[in-house]
């Protein structure tokens, strides 16, 4: 890969932060953003909230595999005639990173005796965790696995795939080494929590965070900084689980956080009240 530009692991496998890829062929943010958001069915696994070290601190930065950082230049790629700049530095940027589309998607090709493997272990932990009949969790998972491996479609008359499953076969629950809930998340807060807590608005409690330097606007999305760790902290949540098991991070607060909230309104509701008698 070229320089400069990250490859960390993740869950995942090796990716790249979207922010090393804009950097290096001057694309925004937002834009590339607005492409993931428009385009979210097409990288679904692969992309991943990891964390990251930057200057300000460890941060939570989307990244993409390398398959997903090809798709994402197919996606964004311009047009010669219009953005010549911009065409230049993905084609540039394409052939220093040998990024080649079907170079790419082949070598992340796994083999079918992997695929089945995997999805066999699946079926086992049905049987032995959950209790649910062998035969049945095999064909659950076989079904599961040739939706997204077509090629394992002449293997599923072995395990009785071809028939409908009953109807009360349990759903096939997330993966056993999916993510794990975090203990301490119950002992922060949501902002919506925060400012109920404070009986005030959300906005004018984000507002104070934002003024005391909790949180900090990066691309119109509030970030934690490295002060505001004494009052708060980065959770990932699979808020479309077990659909889509990628996280995205959360920021939940601590009770200081609560303090220095009700101690700024006061003050500002004192100050306030001193100039009504002033001008009264």
């Amino acid at each position: 890969m070229i320089e400069d530009l990250r490859i960390i692991d993740s869950p995942i496998g090796p990716v790249i932060p979207v922010a090393d890829i804009c950097a290096q062929i001057g694309y925004s943010r937002s834009a590339a953003t607005r492409v993931l958001q428009r385009h979210k069915d097409s990288f679904a696994g692969l992309h991943v909230f990891q964390r990251t070290e930057t200057p300000a601190g460890g941060r939570e930065a989307l990244c993409l595999t390398a398959e997903g950082a090809e798709r994402f230049i197919r996606y964004i790629l311009p047009d010669a005639t219009t953005r010549p700049a911009l065409a230049a530095r993905v084609e540039a940027f394409k052939e220093k990173a040998r990024i080649a589309p079907s170079q790419a998607t082949a070598a992340k090709v796994p083999a079918l005796s992997g695929i089945l493997t995997e999805y066999g272990k699946q079926a086992q932990a049905l049987a032995e965790e959950w209790g649910v009949d062998l035969t049945i969790a095999q064909r659950v998972v076989m079904a599961a696995a040739v939706e997204r491996f077509p090629d394992l479609t002449p293997y599923r008359a072995l395990v009785g795939g071809n028939d409908k499953p009953p109807a009360d076969v349990p759903a096939l629950p997330a993966p056993v080494s999916g993510p794990q809930a975090d203990p301490d998340y119950d002992r922060y807060f949501s902002l919506r929590k925060l400012a109920q807590f404070c009986q005030c608005d959300e906005k004018d409690a984000r507002k104070i965070l934002v003024d005391e330097g909790v949180v900090a606007y990066q691309n119109t999305h509030l970030i934690l900084t490295r002060y505001g760790e004494r009052f708060a902290r980065v959770f990932t949540v699979t808020p479309e689980a077990p659909h889509r098991m990628y996280g995205e991070p959360r920021i939940r607060y601590n009770p200081d956080a609560i303090q220095l909230v009700r101690g700024k309104l006061f003050c500002i509701q004192t100050t306030l009240a001193q100039r009504t008698k002033v001008t009264g």
